[in-house]
């Protein structure tokens, strides 16, 4: 997950599985540089509830989310995107299982579904996958 792109594997995290993808929409978002002189400005960059609530649409019926993204800070989009879940859709926030970080930007979908088969396999080992 990215901060304006998700790719959901809705169907089973085999090697050859495809993902959905939603991406955020442009319009509508604010942003404002913050520098260090001032810190009045506003970042709502981050923050895109038409894009969380496409996210939710698709996995309200899964049985668990394994968050992955890369970057660190508050711009983090699986972060932020955790948080909107507890605020907005508690009974959700419950099915993620964790998050990772990676460069995902420059992965392909299978070296992201292997990492996440991982991940799992560590993490999450009941789990049949």
């Amino acid at each position: 997950m990215s901060q304006d792109q998700a790719r959901l594997w809705l169907h089973g995290l085999e090697p050859d599985a495809k993902p959905v993808y939603v991406h955020a929409r442009a319009e509508g978002i604010e942003h404002r540089v913050h520098t260090a002189q001032y810190h009045s400005g506003k970042d709502q960059e981050h923050v895109r509830p038409e894009f969380y609530e496409r996210i939710v649409n698709l996995i309200r019926d899964a049985d668990g989310v394994l968050l992955v993204g890369h970057g660190n800070g508050k711009a983090r989009a699986t972060d932020n995107f955790d948080q909107y879940l507890t605020r907005k859709h508690y009974e959700l926030s419950n099915k993620i299982w964790g998050s990772f970080t990676m460069e995902i930007e420059s992965k392909s979908d299978r070296a992201i579904l292997a990492a996440a088969r991982d991940w799992i396999a560590v993490n999450r080992p009941f789990v049949s996958i």
